[in-house]
């Protein structure tokens, strides 16, 4: 009942600051201790119990679900945002990541670096080419689930999607 809450417009508004993350990732915290029995058990242990992943891991998904129906053309293209393609020339050369990868755009202040145009870029070009290559979307939410689902950052909140150190 209060998760739809909390992930509302995330794709749009999406904490940055650990204190921000912190405070949102509390609500979901107090709410295990009442959904599963095991109160002595850290929150990572309730998360896992209950199959209940981050709020951050789902802010993250839901980034990567947004920015695969832009790319696909699943929006008008008059309204989609201006996100640019690798060339396939230089994608020819590169041999790590995937077909659609994304080229980050240069931002002169730090607000910048935060939009959805920007913060989404490192994570999609870490995914593999058959999670992008998807048909459709519930194909591509299945594929990246199962590409995520070895890396702790889906029930460890502190744990960011990129760190090598991530992986188990």
């Amino acid at each position: 009942m209060v998760r739809p809450l909390l992930e509302y417009a995330n794709s749009i508004w999406s904490p940055r600051r650990v204190c921000d993350l912190t405070k949102i990732e509390k609500v979901q915290m107090k709410a295990t201790k009442y959904m599963c029995r095991g109160k002595d058990l850290s929150c990572d242990d309730r998360l896992r119990r209950l199959k209940l992943p981050t709020l951050n891991y789902r802010r993250i998904r839901g980034d990567m679900i947004e920015l695969y129906k832009i790319i696909t053309g699943k929006y008008d293209s008059n309204c989609s945002l201006q996100l640019y393609l690798r060339s396939e020339l230089v994608h020819a050369s590169v041999t790590r990541g995937n077909y659609y990868k994304l080229v980050p755009q240069h931002c002169k202040y730090d607000l910048r670096k935060h939009y959805f145009t920007n913060r989404v870029v490192p994570v999609w070009n870490s995914l593999p080419n058959n999670v992008v290559m998807a048909d459709n979307i519930n194909i591509f939410k299945n594929r990246l689930d199962k590409f995520w689902s070895s890396y702790d950052f889906v029930y460890l909140f502190r744990a960011q999607p990129l760190d090598t150190g991530s992986v188990k």
